[in-house]
């Protein structure tokens, strides 16, 4: 689900408003490498500006299962790169790496083996679960991050965060309905650091936010030498396996989206409060935009300011929306304090 974050510069009564879209999400996940092959996955920057996003606020967890005594999640923090708006970024067990019949290629990024990965700004740990905490570790030579577990639910469980906000859960082999699996509902919570060129935090995963929530992912397990592709870049729920007819190309396209803020048109307003402890509201919608865009989830956050107009982890969730055609709006939020940007 294609999901906007609507920026409100609010001084008093008068505002003014911008769409947000700067912002990668999955694009491929090359899960199951054949013999002699490497693991890659592959990011799409759903950004129309002109302005790069920084994958060094990026942050992928990935979840593993090994038998009943041995489960958690690999954490791989991005190094301190950018890619540019429709652009591709791509991280893989080795640089050059191997794939579906292709040898040498240099179409990744970075590695995530890279002994100097954490001098450029990222890291690989592994974090362990044992009596309801997590003990984590520096993990190299990694060439099953995307880890295929076994049983009920689903085979792999991979999140995307961006400045320690969620966005992007992909779940596959479901074999059922797409929607969250119990088993990573009910994980512990995750404190993961956040490696960034102006300084170090720590964000909090809390899994139970994702029961009932929209998610993204694949009903099928890959097969060998195979994984997942999003079959036109950055179009929710667009997923399919890979097979010998449908390749990875990483750092190429899946084909053209019609772009996921660009091509809608929204309208919004925000009525002030009358007092400072009176809530406002801001009222918005969808006017049209093409149908295969739908359905689109419309999120108010309350923007703090840690990076201004950008989503980030101190920024507070106040409501959505989900639009399942154009002629669904409008919507109303109300928030607190009146004079709160958004």
């Amino acid at each position: 689900m294609k999901q906007l974050n609507l920026l409100l510069l609010i001084a008093l009564t008068v505002f003014s408003y911008q769409i947000t879209s700067a912002q990668a999400v999955l694009n491929e996940i090359y899960s199951d490498p054949g013999s002699g092959n490497h693991e890659f996955f592959e990011l799409y920057n759903t950004s129309i500006s002109g302005k790069p996003v920084s994958m060094d606020n990026y942050t992928l967890v990935a979840y593993y299962e090994n038998g009943p005594q041995e489960k958690g999640f690999y954490v791989l923090d991005f190094p301190n790169l950018s890619v540019g708006p429709k652009g591709f970024f791509s991280g893989a067990a080795q640089v050059p790496f191997n794939y579906q019949g292709n040898t040498a290629s240099k179409a990744a990024d970075f590695s995530w083996n890279d002994p100097q990965l954490t001098a450029k700004g990222g890291y690989l740990k592994k974090y362990t679960l044992s009596n309801g905490t997590y003990t984590s570790s520096p993990i190299t030579n990694l060439n099953d991050l995307f880890y295929k577990r076994t049983g009920n639910g689903a085979s792999y469980s991979i999140m995307v965060y961006q400045n320690g906000k969620q966005v992007n859960a992909f779940f596959a082999g479901m074999g059922g309905s797409i929607e969250a699996p119990q088993h990573i509902i009910d994980m512990p919570q995750l404190t993961v650091d956040l490696v960034t060129k102006e300084a170090n935090s720590s964000f909090t995963i809390d899994f139970r936010k994702l029961a009932g929530k929209p998610v993204e992912g694949v009903i099928e397990n890959a097969g060998s030498d195979n994984g997942f592709i999003r079959n036109r870049d950055g179009l929710c729920n667009y997923w399919g396996k890979s097979s010998a007819n449908v390749k990875h190309t990483p750092g190429r396209s899946n084909g053209g989206g019609a772009g996921i803020a660009g091509a809608l048109s929204i309208t919004s307003h925000i009525y002030p409060g009358s007092s400072i402890t009176d809530s406002a509201f801001i009222s918005y919608n969808i006017t049209s935009g093409p149908l295969e865009l739908f359905p689109v989830n419309l999120q108010v956050y309350l923007d703090n300011g840690v990076t201004e107009g950008q989503l980030d982890s101190a920024d507070v969730f106040v409501g959505q929306n989900i639009e399942t055609v154009s002629t669904d709006g409008g919507f109303t939020t109300r928030y607190m304090p009146p004079t709160q940007d958004l």
